[in-house]
């Protein structure tokens, strides 16, 4: 399954693809699969793209699902993509763009060790992506991340300036709490000051104790980054 990112790639014809409804990225004895096996009897490759657009192409998948089968034998046969990685997460959908499901470094690496076992022997790994509008680098991956990082940066001094106001407001909201639940005696010798003053330090513990979930920068930077990037990691796992 660790191939299937260049079998989505070699299966579209031009920059963009279908979605994953019908084929997901799986190999199984299911229908909608990317590959779907009966036993030992058949292969179905609903992975391809139709080649209305590019009718030439039929012998290029033709050529893909051939190198394909040399893994599909009885004996497991390692694949070199095995030594990238044994298990990815891989495929999502929101738009049809190719581009969609390589957003992640080990995307790309894949992808490239993929080409270069299933490709057809007269076409270059240049002239695929080339043919498909294929301008992903790990460089642009990279730069889109250290935008993100720099963007949160900038909104952790929101971050913290909403987090300095909740404090304030907790410890106006933990008074008023105490004050209400307190009764008076108008006789008795409590010190109307140094009853507040014990609330007032009550108050402050409380404000400590959210004070204390305070997120550092280097955490809110990276969890704000992850949350803007996890519906690009894919939503499916594709391992050995």
């Amino acid at each position: 399954s660790l191939l299937l990112p260049a079998m989505y790639f070699l299966s579209s014809t031009n920059e963009r693809t279908r979605g994953l409804r019908y084929r997901p990225p799986q190999v199984a004895m299911e229908k909608y699969s990317a590959i779907n096996f009966n036993g030992n009897e058949c292969l179905e490759f609903r992975i391809f793209d139709t080649c209305y657009d590019n009718v030439v192409q039929v012998l290029d998948n033709v050529v893909v699902m051939a190198n394909t089968m040399k893994y599909w034998k009885p004996k497991f046969v390692e694949p070199r993509v095995t030594k990238i990685a044994s298990s990815v997460m891989f495929g999502t959908d929101g738009n049809d763009n190719l581009t969609r499901f390589y957003q992640e470094e080990v995307h790309l690496d894949l992808l490239n060790a993929g080409l270069n076992i299933l490709k057809p022997e007269y076409m270059s790994i240049k002239d695929i992506k080339e043919q498909r509008n294929f301008k992903v680098t790990k460089h642009t991956i990279r730069h889109n991340v250290k935008l993100l990082r720099d963007d949160a940066v900038r909104q952790y001094s929101e971050y913290e300036q909403r987090f300095a106001w909740s404090i304030e407001l907790r410890k106006i909201q933990t008074l008023e709490t105490l004050i209400a639940g307190k009764t008076y005696n108008a006789q008795s010798n409590e010190n109307m000051e140094e009853i507040m003053n014990k609330f007032k330090e009550e108050a402050e513990i409380y404000a400590k104790e959210k004070l204390a979930t305070k997120k550092s920068l280097t955490s809110f930077v990276q969890e704000t980054v992850d949350n803007q990037r996890k519906g690009l990691r894919g939503k499916y796992t594709l391992a050995v």
